[in-house]
């Protein structure tokens, strides 16, 4: 057994619950036990996380925040198509989420099985970088490397306590590291 610490943490702070997992196992197409894929099938390559290749592959943490206003973030070493972090998960097709996409920082909200694109921000991400996604009441904001790059407000966004990381829009890969998630 491996001990919890070490690969994925949930501990309760001052402001409720806060996630980590640095990723730092061993190669394997089992990404741990804090995790279930939704969709795709994930792997740990060189304590990092890698998405497969395709549209809407998604990976769910197994440990609910304690609220709505929540917050998730990773590393990303690299990227190619849609790397982003997911909030509110309900099931996958209802969830929020924030991407550094081929082209452009994008903000979206799956609802009832339906893509809406909230805002987007035409620019090409570079990598490594630190992603953020915030949401707050209906306020979702998006930062790269601790800098505000994009931000809305939406009144129909799903409520709920999962987060996680998603890779999509055909892209061939993305790889993830020092994931965080906690409470606002």
């Amino acid at each position: 057994m491996i001990p919890l610490g070490v690969l994925a943490s949930a501990r309760v702070a001052s402001s409720g619950v806060v996630l980590t997992d640095n990723f730092n196992r061993a190669n394997s197409t089992s990404i741990g036990a804090a995790w279930q894929e939704m969709a795709g099938d994930w792997s740990i390559d060189t304590n990092a996380l890698r998405a497969p290749v395709g549209t809407g592959n998604h990976v769910k943490h197994l440990t609910p925040l304690s609220t709505n206003d929540q917050y998730a973030q990773t590393a990303l070493a690299a990227g190619n198509g849609a790397p982003g972090l997911i909030l509110r998960y309900t099931d996958a097709n209802n969830y929020l989420f924030g991407l550094a996409g081929t082209g452009a920082y994008q903000i979206h909200k799956m609802l009832s099985g339906a893509t809406t694109l909230l805002a987007t921000l035409a620019t090409s991400p570079s990598y490594p970088m630190t992603l953020r996604f915030e949401a707050e009441g209906t306020a979702l904001r998006l930062y790269r490397n601790g800098s505000l790059v994009l931000s809305t407000t939406d009144a129909t966004v799903p409520a709920a306590n999962y987060v996680g990381l998603r890779n999509g829009a055909g892209g061939t890969f993305a790889i993830f590291d020092d994931f965080e998630a906690g409470d606002l």
